[in-house]
């Protein structure tokens, strides 16, 4: 189960949080998309968990599958500056709300 995405802005950064509540652990993901102008330079997701063994569970499943990830205490982030990079932020609440 999960709470569905809020957006808000700080400065020229475009954040879109989620809560997850998987019953035997919670998590948040929080994509972070930083601009110039209306256009995207780089794009993250911190993804904090309630406990840190399983913060290293999805940290090695990513590194498993190929994905830019690092790991700090109970957060995981995940670079998608290459997915994202170039697009307006219209474009990128599109591209997200389709996703989630």
């Amino acid at each position: 189960d999960y709470e569905y995405g809020v957006w808000y802005e700080e400065g020229n950064k475009l954040i879109y949080l989620i809560e997850y509540d998987l019953i035997i652990y919670k998590y948040t993901s929080k994509l972070i998309f930083t601009f110039d102008g209306d256009v995207c330079i780089k794009a993250i997701c911190e993804n904090e968990f309630s406990d840190a063994t399983m913060a290293d569970i999805f940290y090695q499943e990513l590194l498993a599958a190929g994905e830019s990830a690092t790991k700090s205490g109970k957060t995981v982030t995940i670079d998608y500056t290459e997915q994202y990079a170039g697009m307006s932020k219209s474009d990128l609440k599109a591209a997200i709300s389709m996703y989630y």
